[in-house]
């Protein structure tokens, strides 16, 4: 699979720590900034965002220092479900549940173990059917009533 990954600033400490699990789990890895220079958040959120949107990549991951403020922007974009995840029960949660596409971290508040672990986790779960399937399809009809995804 191929995942992309993005950080701000302040989640950039993490990044090579990700991209190295995601190649231990034999994922192609395309890196979309930023190291440790000062970037909007919002800027790279939206550019993983719309790489997955594109199909350029089937899943990414977002690091931030709360995790939160690279959900809220990549959701505004068409067909992204993107989580905040904070520890792996959440993670599966997300993942078998929202069908979650885009993994949110939190660079400043969560540990190398914990982040680790999370990543797998996601990397490993698989989107639930039956009900989920339903309410996520109400969820594209929204998307597409609002017409969402123009800036």
């Amino acid at each position: 699979m191929k995942i992309g990954i993005g950080s701000d600033h302040r989640g950039a400490g993490y990044k090579k720590l990700i991209i190295d699990i995601l190649k231990q789990n034999n994922h192609k890895v395309v890196d979309y900034g930023a190291d440790n220079k000062r970037v909007d958040y919002s800027d790279i959120a939206c550019r993983v965002a719309f790489a997955v949107t594109c199909k350029d990549i089937e899943r990414a991951v977002l690091i931030g220092s709360i995790g939160s403020e690279m959900a809220l922007t990549a959701n505004k974009i068409n067909g992204i479900r993107a989580v905040a995840c904070f520890d792996d029960f959440h993670t599966r949660l997300a993942r078998e549940k929202l069908d979650c596409n885009v993994l949110c971290l939190a660079g400043e508040l969560t540990s190398e173990p914990l982040l680790d672990r999370i990543v797998r986790v996601w990397l490993a779960t698989e989107p639930a059917k039956g009900r989920y399937i339903r309410r996520l399809s109400k969820i594209d009809a929204i998307e597409q009533a609002l017409n969402c995804s123009r800036l």
